[in-house]
């Protein structure tokens, strides 16, 4: 006969595996299938998580990688209206009707019914555009494979127009491989699906074919310096030619602030648009805080440009130092003696000035002094305007303390053209940082 002790010892080891397979059987049944590498180096199923929820692509070297791939596609569905033979070196010579139908994903040929001699007809004909993807989402569906929803603005480089776009695009990193899935198909099976933290569901996990190594790709490696570069491009593209997008990356906060509408900052780019353009960043930093990274860039010009990233070329844009106080120039302010606070409060109305916020400067001036000089906004314009340059720089002359205000001696420069003025504005420090100017009048 057993003894009860032993029988109890039974009956615990018993439950104690059937909850380890109940929950077994749980993350199985939410696909959090988990692979691993063990000591020989083969995969062990306990180690990796596959996360099925879409989510911001977070790493910038898989962004880079799909961006290659997009480009990549459409470079050559551009080329396949053009009636002539792509010769390449490694195949002889290959139809480009071959090998745009080669990016494509095997689901989408069937559910469209496309074949290598009806694919102009199907698709239907593009011209040579640029890509600017605004959104890119991640989806893991099996191990080493992805899921990647891009979507973006296709602008027409002859007619200017401007369309949206989503594709799909489905990653094997084991064997480098890519497809692609095209609107029609997205819309049909997945329109109200693709919203971030749902899982996608996916038929199939089946490896992608390598076909003539067109829809291989490969990996990549992108620097900060690259990435800030490619931001302050992208900015500048929509500048350009997709304000609407701009405006858009736009930091909420700032925005509030800085512009009172679409209008308003149409009329920004409108008063800043050569310098934006001709921008080139000299030097930039880079900080990273709970929920975001910032990127704080100065150009050739002294002007900044600060991106704040939550994912990979998901960002709000800040164009200025002095609408709002960055953390940065707050701890600065708040450990600098009264000369550096001055100073600092004076480069604040250069920027302005610079930029043509008159709007900031006027709001700025003491009361007292805009009564008594400048009874409306356009006289004040046009004494900024007789006093500044196009591009005014600085330099700080004689300072003196006043007791409850202070005095700057400042030489306006302007780089260009070899011009110079002097002239004394005098600075009055509030609290919460804030402060107001006066100046000298002749």
């Amino acid at each position: 006969m057993y003894s009860l002790k032993k029988i109890m010892i039974f009956i615990l080891f018993i439950i104690i595996i059937l909850v380890i397979s109940i929950i077994g059987l749980v993350y199985f049944k939410r696909g959090e299938v988990i692979y691993g590498v063990d000591e020989r180096g083969s995969e062990d199923p306990n180690n990796i998580v596959i996360e099925r929820e879409l989510k911001y692509v977070t790493d910038r070297n898989d962004y880079y990688a799909v961006k290659n791939m997009i480009n990549k596609f459409y470079n050559f569905y551009e080329l396949m209206y053009e009636n002539d033979i792509y010769d390449d070196s490694d195949s002889n010579s290959i139809t480009k009707e071959e090998i745009v139908y080669s990016f494509l994903d095997e689901d989408y040929i069937k559910f469209s019914g496309i074949t290598k001699n009806n694919i102009k007809d199907s698709l239907g004909k593009i011209s040579e555009s640029n890509i600017n993807i605004t959104n890119m989402y991640v989806s893991q569906y099996d191990v080493n494979k992805e899921i990647y929803i891009v979507k973006g603005r296709m602008r027409n480089l002859e007619s200017g127009q401007i369309n949206d776009f989503i594709n799909m695009v489905k990653v094997d990193e084991a064997n480098k491989t890519f497809s692609v899935f095209l609107e029609d198909y997205i819309n049909k099976y997945y329109e109200d699906k693709l919203k971030i933290g749902k899982e996608i569901e996916f038929e199939t996990n089946d490896d992608i074919d390598n076909k003539n190594n067109y829809n291989k790709y490969d990996t990549v490696n992108v620097t900060d310096d690259v990435y800030v570069t490619d931001l302050m491009l992208k900015f500048k593209q929509e500048i350009m030619y997709d304000s609407e997008i701009a405006y858009m990356h736009i930091d909420e906060e700032y925005k509030r602030k800085k512009f009172e509408d679409f209008q308003s900052f149409k009329d920004y780019i409108s008063s800043n648009l050569a310098k934006i353009i001709s921008s080139k960043i000299n030097k930039y930093s880079k900080k990273s805080y709970d929920d975001y990274n910032e990127y704080i860039c100065i150009d050739q010009n002294g002007k900044y440009y600060i991106f704040r990233e939550k994912s990979v070329m998901n960002y709000g844009i800040i164009l200025d130092t002095y609408t709002m106080d960055l953390q940065e120039f707050n701890d600065k302010y708040d450990n600098v003696d009264v000369n550096t606070k001055v100073g600092m409060n004076i480069q604040k109305i250069i920027d302005a000035i610079n930029e043509k916020d008159y709007e900031y400067v006027y709001n700025k001036l003491n009361n007292t002094f805009k009564q008594n000089n400048f009874s409306n906004k356009s006289d004040f314009i046009k004494f900024i305007n007789n006093n500044f340059f196009e591009n005014s720089a600085i330099q700080y002359g004689s300072f003196e303390n006043l007791g409850n205000a202070y005095t700057y001696s400042l030489k306006i420069i302007d780089k260009l053209e070899n011009k110079e003025n002097v002239i004394m504005i005098i600075v009055k420090l509030l609290e919460n940082r804030d402060f107001e100017i006066s100046f000298e009048m002749e």
